[in-house]
């Protein structure tokens, strides 16, 4: 019996324990893929940015080197001032390209990367020679001014090309990233499907499990109930699976063991009373029936402590299911704790997202501003008139970049939305999870409670045996007595016949199957001798096959006894 509880609840442990780890790992893979994917989307964002500011750098220097052209002219600003702006535009612009440099780049982002930093410095390189060549020789200011615009057009075209590599880099990124959620979407839907049937077959076999163990167990205490009230006439049927059903003969056997021995002693209580006026000649056959007696208690002592051992088995064995049970309701437990951090990593990542999306809100902001500006230096170009013609384009040019870049921040929100969205969603998921480990944790407790009842059944049970066998023995002492005193027979007739009284009235109080209470045989006369019996008398069996077994449940109230063998 005890195998098959124990396989039965390791089967429910390991059921428990292979969902709670599945659920963990899958958890994992996904906080893990939502953070790479975070990281990259923050990455690309860095490119983005730092292209944009690039863009102004890019603008501005130009307009610095007009700017000295001017000042040279005496129609602006002074050339320490035009210095000073090219010195800081052309610093800003460098450390930009230090800052992609030290980004997560691809190998064709790098690529393009390293062309734009020769330009980028050929381009400042130009900015500064006009500042030179505007004061100290005027007359090659317009070549100087064609060499700064092809350098102008020569880097506006490497940073588009950079830019155009930073937004398909970008939407690979988008497209592996929206591949990798319907994965882990899937897989939790899966799994949770999984779980669920899981959960549901597992709690419907522990009830089906607690349901062969604990009836087999109640008809046994029933049965043994009965037996304390002196009654043998009830069995056992069999119950639950082959162990159970081993029990239950088990226990029929021995009490058909008992019955018999019972049924011996009655027997031979009748044969002693009809002795006790031949005191002379049947002391000799009393003192070996006597002997039988004790023989055949014995027997059923030792029945009775195989008995009594088996019971203790079972009440050990229930308890280790229950500390089975507990362990699995630990380890239930712990995968639940596993869960909880898991959508505390979810939650982290939604809020570095909502970050990102604020960020992206800024340099939204940042666009719209340069918009204005842009709009403003064109209006001003169109009052300076042809004058301001350059700064129109320029304008213009920085209104356009202004736009593009509006744009795309906009893209970029809307994508970080998304990516919220699915991970609000992803969090929903692993907390439904969670909730379905909670729901197999209680059930584990469940069972954990019915197996602590089976254990104390089991208890009650041993205690009930016990009983049974103290019972006995002191019957086995009785009998004992009885054959010391048999020497004493042709001085104490009297005490004799008394005695095989007392105990013929003793045996009768049980319930047996064979027949009521036995009536002595007519007292023989005193000249008449019993025959010789050379041998123990051979007790009598009933075989199980020809009686009808009364059911436990059937006769589990007809007896009424309050007392009990101790008073034999």
């Amino acid at each position: 019996m005890s195998n098959s509880i124990r396989t039965r609840l390791l089967f429910l442990s390991t059921a428990g324990s292979a969902l709670a780890v599945a659920i963990a790992a899958t958890a994992f893979w996904v906080v893990g893929n939502l953070q790479s994917d975070s990281e990259r989307a923050t990455n690309d964002l860095s490119a983005v940015r730092d292209l944009m500011q690039g863009d102004m750098y890019h603008d501005a220097l130009r307009g610095d080197a007009f700017a000295a052209l001017l000042a040279a002219e005496g129609r602006c600003t002074t050339r320490d001032q035009a210095a000073a702006d090219i010195e800081t535009h052309a610093k800003g612009f460098r450390d930009i390209v230090g800052d992609l440099k030290t980004l997560d780049l691809s190998e064709e982002e790098r690529a393009g990367l390293a062309q734009v930093e020769p330009d980028v410095e050929a381009y400042i390189a130009s900015a500064e020679s006009i500042l030179a060549i505007a004061f100290t020789r005027p007359q090659d200011a317009d070549e100087a001014a064609r060499q700064l615009d092809a350098a102008f057009k020569e880097l506006e075209s490497s940073l588009g090309e950079f830019g155009d590599r930073l937004e398909a880099e970008a939407g690979e990124h988008e497209r592996e990233s929206a591949e990798r959620f319907a994965t882990a979407s899937t897989l939790i839907a899966t799994l949770l499907g999984v779980g669920t049937a899981l959960a549901i077959g597992l709690a419907l076999f522990g009830m089906w499990a607690a349901r062969g163990i604990s009836a087999p167990l109640t008809s046994a205490i029933t049965l043994l109930r009965r037996v304390a009230d002196r009654d043998f006439t009830p069995r056992m049927e069999p119950q639950g699976d082959a162990q159970m059903a081993e029990m239950a003969a088990s226990l029929n056997q021995a009490l058909e063991s008992v019955q018999n021995a019972l049924v011996e002693v009655r027997r031979e209580a009748g044969e002693l009373a009809s002795v006790a006026g031949a005191i002379s000649d049947g002391s000799r056959h009393l003192s070996d029936g006597s002997q039988n007696q004790a023989s055949a208690l014995e027997e059923t002592a030792a029945s009775l402590e195989e008995i009594t051992g088996t019971v203790k088995q079972n009440a050990d064995s229930a308890k280790q299911a229950s500390q089975l049970a507990s362990s699995s309701q630990q380890t239930a437990e712990r995968g639940g704790t596993v869960v909880g951090e898991a959508v505390a990593s979810i939650r982290d990542i939604s809020d570095s997202s909502k970050r990102i999306a604020a960020i992206t809100s800024t340099i939204d902001e940042i666009a719209f501003q340069t918009n204005l500006l842009a709009l403003n230096a064109a209006v001003e170009a169109a009052r300076a008139g042809e004058q301001g013609r350059g700064f129109a384009v320029v304008a213009s040019e920085v209104r356009n970049l202004a736009q593009r870049s509006a744009q795309a921040a906009k893209e970029i929100k809307t994508l970080i939305e998304e990516s919220v969205g699915k991970i609000e969603k992803g969090t929903e998921l692993v907390d439904r999870s969670g909730r379905s480990l909670e729901e197999i944790v209680g059930s584990v407790k469940r069972v954990n409670q019915i197996i602590a009842e089976i254990a104390s059944a089991s208890q009650e049970q041993s205690i009930g045996v016990e009983q049974v066998n103290r019972a006995v023995t002191q019957m086995d002492q009785t009998v004992q007595a009885t054959a010391s005193q048999t020497g004493e027979l042709a001085a104490s007739a009297s005490t004799l016949a008394d005695q095989a009284k007392r105990l013929q009235a003793l045996v009768d109080r049980f319930r047996l199957n064979d027949s009521g209470p036995s009536s002595p045989p007519p007292r023989r006369p005193a000249a008449a001798p019993m025959p010789k019996r050379s041998q123990p008398a051979t007790r009598p069996t009933v075989s199980p096959s020809t009686r009808r077994l009364e059911p436990v449940a059937a006769v589990a109230a007809s007896s009424e006894s309050d007392d009990g063998f101790i008073e034999m």
